[in-house]
């Protein structure tokens, strides 16, 4: 799809603006949203006109009935897939999208913390077509709801910066799966670009050349005073990643890092504060170290990462960065970068997500953000309650009020973490608190590990997690 296509597109499925209200003069507000995951074979009746039809014209399609076989077509490929729950179709979507401008009719801007696209969307397909598709059409159907879903985000906040991270599920070749300079950053790279708006030329210019080479970009973060944005595609060094062609041999990961390094140094050369997204985390991948529970001394824990390089570029520069925002687990989630005697950490918000796979409620999050300090004031999750219509989003807790902290800074969450780390037995209020709102709106299971989940919150290392957790 040309630059031009998408243009009309974006144009097309515009809404009507919606009138202002008032915020405070030193908070801009903004939207987090992660994990969309958008399936867009919910009915596998209509994915040969959906393959064949312009994106400006998906959204008539899929607001269709139902066809007379979905149900047991998508049970089949469920089944198939071997699927562990169901993924967004485009009625929760424009339920999330609709509800959060609601929420902030006059967002400063908007960031989508990666995975826009739905799980295993190639078993999927193959399930559904039976391995008889014409060559290609998945390739394009997937770059087509890729573009589809940026649109989408793009016209429901139509004069408003939209920042776009990619996820391990948002690639052409597979789960975990990129090349750089492949055909799936150069379909999706004019959505990406059109989303940075009051960036200057030469900003954009750049921001396309390296989105291209490897789905990472840098500009000012709009609204902000001397603020830069730094957006990475970490899914290069997850310990999980892979190669689209084998053959390769360049190093990508090294390379990104050796970007964000160089991002970083110039920041702090020009005085700017710094954001940073990416989508996978540093440190400990705590659900999957912790379902061992009896064995999970005398093992190494698992890792989210294939190194600490990341997580050591980031403590570096720790001065003048405010907030890195991931996403990937899914839940509701915070943590620490720091290292003893360094008094600067990094803090972390993990920002749930709007599919419900994993058990959790659709969510999406509203921040408040100080204009000058850039420091991230408050923020406010709602969260779409099981069989609820879509109207039926409510407000689920707020950070400040919630854990008494002024905001959410590397000291306030220090400060936050060290409480909930010494609450062994998890029953004091911001313990309680956190169990309840992991889930974004359902019942978790985390106080069973909860002294040793809480070790995730500020031990990214793995041999510091595990002694945290054991002991020496």
């Amino acid at each position: 799809m040309g630059v031009r296509t998408l243009l009309v597109v974006l144009l097309a499925l515009s809404p009507v603006v919606l009138l202002a209200q008032p915020v405070p003069s030193t908070d801009l507000p903004a939207v987090l949203l992660s994990d969309v995951h958008f399936d867009p074979l919910h009915d596998p009746a209509k994915v040969v006109r959906l393959v064949e039809a312009p994106i400006e014209a998906w959204q008539k399609i899929l607001a269709e009935p139902d066809s007379p076989t979905q149900p047991t077509d998508f049970s089949a490929m469920q089944i198939e897939c071997s699927s562990r729950g169901v993924d967004p179709d485009d009625a929760l979507l424009s339920s999330t999208l609709k509800a959060a401008r609601e929420r902030v009719p006059q967002a400063g801007f908007v960031t989508i913390t990666g995975d826009l696209l739905v799980h295993d969307f190639g078993c999927r397909y193959h399930a559904m077509t039976h391995g008889k598709a014409t060559p290609g059409s998945g390739t394009m159907l997937l770059e087509k709801a890729v573009n589809y879903v940026i649109s989408r985000v793009d016209a429901t906040f139509p004069a408003v910066p939209v920042y776009f991270v990619l996820g391990n599920n948002d690639s052409s070749c597979g789960d975990y799966h990129l090349a750089p300079r492949d055909r799936f950053l150069a379909a999706t790279s004019a959505g990406v670009l059109h989303g940075l708006r009051g960036s200057s030329a030469a900003e954009r210019k750049s921001a396309q050349e390296s989105y291209e080479q490897g789905g990472f970009y840098s500009v000012p973060l709009a609204g902000l005073e001397k603020t830069r944005l730094v957006v990475l595609d970490d899914i290069y060094s997850s310990a999980l990643y892979a190669d689209c062609a084998p053959s390769q041999t360049a190093n990508e990961a090294t390379q990104q890092l050796q970007w964000l390094d160089r991002e970083l140094t110039a920041a702090e050369e020009h005085g700017e504060k710094v954001w940073v997204l990416g989508h996978i985390p540093p440190g400990p991948d705590a659900f999957n170290t912790l379902k061992h529970l009896r064995s999970m001394c005398s093992r190494p824990p698992t890792m989210f990462l294939a190194s600490d390089a990341l997580a050591d570029t980031l403590e570096r520069h720790a001065d003048v960065i405010r907030v890195a925002l991931f996403a990937h687990t899914h839940e509701d989630e915070f943590r620490l970068l720091e290292r003893a005697g360094n008094p600067a950490a990094v803090p972390i918000k993990l920002v749930p997500a709007v599919s419900a796979i994993n058990g959790n409620l659709p969510a999406f999050t509203v921040a408040e953000v100080n204009r000058a300090s850039a420091i991230l004031d408050d923020y406010t999750v709602y969260t779409l309650p099981n069989g609820a219509s879509a109207a039926a989003w409510t407000r689920e807790y707020s950070f400040r009020e919630t854990y008494h902290q002024p905001n959410f800074s590397a000291r306030s969450v220090r400060t936050l973490v060290e409480r909930l780390q010494a609450d062994k037995s998890g029953s004091q209020p911001e313990s309680q608190a956190y169990q309840k709102f992991f889930l974004a709106g359902e019942t978790s299971p985390l106080f069973l590990v909860w002294p040793q989940y809480t070790c995730a919150l500020s031990h990214d290392r793995a041999s510091d997690f595990k002694q945290c957790m054991c002991g020496p």
